[in-house]
């Protein structure tokens, strides 16, 4: 259960873009050594680098460095270094590709379940178990909103509806649709309740559609289709 994404606008902001550089190549700068890198004033830089705080691509830490108080720099954060991994979804996707081969798509369809359960173990303990099915689906539409995945829900006659709008595994699940069935087995445990994919960007529609039930998941009817025609 994430134009340009967030990671690749920032490199193409052709000032964050160079500070973001800058510190790869140096480590930590101070907002004055930025300045002079980059030919700008401090306040032209600050701005930028508040935003880049804000954003989470760059930290704040003091430089010791002999007698007097600390500097405080700036480096590149956990989240800012995984900009510049470019091959990971090329990489992820070749790997699939070779357990399929090797293992067979059984075994990778439950090596892939437990990776799912760890990912959303944390969407597990903040979710809870309180409220029927609309509540829990619309506190999980936010849930996923703070991981960066465009997503709401909508009520109606016979349950709730969980639109998804961007596919966090882009470029994956177009070769490996069983992240689909993936995503729709989650959502029926996180709620509780029997889910169905109805609409999936992979088959060229222009969002995910999980239609949750509002019986548990259960006590659903076991020829109840859980997927969409992929071939279409």
């Amino acid at each position: 259960m994430n134009g340009l994404p967030s990671g690749r606008r920032v490199l193409s902001d052709s000032r964050a873009g160079q500070i973001i550089a800058l510190l790869a190549r140096r480590g930590s700068l101070t907002i004055a050594e930025l300045g002079a890198e980059l030919g700008v004033t401090t306040t032209a830089v600050r701005q930028q680098v508040n935003r880049l705080l804000y954003e989470g691509w760059i930290e704040r830490g003091r430089r010791h460095k002999g007698p007097g108080r600390p500097a405080d720099v700036l480096s590149l954060s956990e989240q800012g270094r995984r900009l510049f991994a470019g091959d990971v979804g090329d990489f992820a996707r070749l790997l699939l590709d070779e357990l399929t081969r090797v293992e067979g798509p059984a075994k990778v369809h439950a090596l892939l379940k437990r990776v799912f359960d760890r990912l959303n173990a944390e969407l597990v303990g903040r979710l809870g178990t309180a409220g029927d099915a609309t509540e829990r689906v619309q506190r999980l539409a936010a849930l996923l909103a703070e991981r960066g995945t465009v997503a709401d829900a909508t009520a109606t006659d016979d349950g709730v509806r969980l639109s998804v709008y961007t596919c966090p595994y882009h470029g994956l699940s177009d070769h490996h649709v069983e992240l689909c069935e993936l995503e729709r087995e989650t959502l029926s445990r996180l709620t509780g309740h029997e889910a169905r994919l109805t609409q999936c960007l992979v088959s060229g529609h222009s969002r995910c559609e999980f239609q949750v039930a509002l019986r548990p998941a259960a006590t659903q009817a076991a020829d109840e289709p859980g997927s969409p025609d992929h071939s279409e």
